[in-house]
């Protein structure tokens, strides 16, 4: 939502800009709403040509740059995608992933995803690096915190921070991200949840007690 950290103190809602004149109350404005009658019945392959060409002219116009472009690559679906895109404009793009240990694999539950980064990598020729977390990562807590606009419970975070730092080493000034993409497509776990959570909530009782 809005909240922050702060007392008296709100983020825009999405879509909205702030409005300020002296001696006058602050106010938002609204300037974009999904119009929804513009989805109900379009044909499925109507839906996915007309994301595919969103995906594609999102790339290309934050290809545009007077420095190097490289991309994350973290063997996901979203990822995995911008960069094949984005290598079409960038012959020679550089990708960069975190590597991970089996042990930090069973700790967090992680999936493999640096398999998947290097099948990638060798399929289309990337400029690959993988980033090793180190032992001592605690000691970059304290940048994250600084760094971030406010504080997340998301260990993410940290690897972001080591692949950015990484990749200013290497020259790299500007990294695409498929961050977002868990949002709009359901890759969250906690979304199929929720969705589960709708069907149960329809049941009646007796068989939800069977089920608990």
């Amino acid at each position: 939502g809005n909240e922050t950290m702060f007392n008296d103190c709100f983020k825009l809602p999405p879509a909205h800009y702030l409005i300020y004149r002296k001696g006058q109350p602050i106010r938002p404005v609204r300037y974009w709403d999904i119009d929804e009658t513009k989805t109900i019945g379009k044909q499925e392959k109507q839906a996915v040509h007309a994301v595919a060409d969103a995906v594609q002219r999102s790339v290309d116009r934050h290809m545009v740059a007077d420095v190097p472009v490289s991309s994350f690559l973290s063997g996901g679906l979203d990822s995995s995608l911008i960069s094949v895109i984005a290598q079409k404009g960038n012959p020679n793009l550089s990708t960069y992933t975190i590597g991970t240990t089996s042990r930090d694999q069973q700790a967090e539950s992680m999936p493999d995803d640096e398999k998947y980064a290097d099948q990638l990598a060798a399929s289309f020729h990337f400029d690959h690096h993988v980033i090793r977390i180190s032992h001592d990562i605690l000691k970059e807590l304290p940048l994250m915190v600084h760094t971030l606009d406010e504080p997340i419970a998301d260990p993410a975070a940290i690897n972001t921070l080591l692949i950015c730092n990484a990749a200013r080493e290497k020259g790299a000034k500007v990294l695409l991200s498929g961050m977002g993409a868990d949002e709009i497509f359901f890759g969250y776990r906690r979304q199929k949840a929720t969705l589960l959570a709708l069907r149960f909530n329809k049941l009646p009782g007796m068989v939800k007690r069977m089920i608990v």
